[in-house]
């Protein structure tokens, strides 16, 4: 029965949307883009900063993990980024 369910669309879309929420990611096969909550924020210092990041699944690479984001800052007019690099010895 669970096999029937998770072929409606409208099913599976209720998941990915409570998976959303939960984590913060859209996984998007190899790639997991977010955190969704960061896309948008304000401070004083930045002003209106949108953000854009993600990371890689182990569907891509099992034992490496790359994960990255870039923001920019409009009142500062800045970019802001960041990258880092994951190995597991492990597994």
């Amino acid at each position: 029965m669970m096999d029937t369910l998770q072929q409606v669309p409208a099913f599976r879309r209720t998941l990915d949307i409570i998976a959303l929420l939960l984590s913060g990611y859209k996984n998007v096969g190899r790639w997991e883009i977010g955190p969704i909550g960061s896309f948008y924020s304000f401070n004083p210092v930045e002003g209106f900063r949108l953000s854009f990041g993600g990371m890689t699944t182990i569907k891509l690479m099992p034992k490496l993990k790359l994960e990255g984001y870039a923001a920019y800052g409009f009142k500062d007019r800045e970019w802001k980024y960041s990258g880092s690099v994951l190995y597991s010895f492990l597994g």
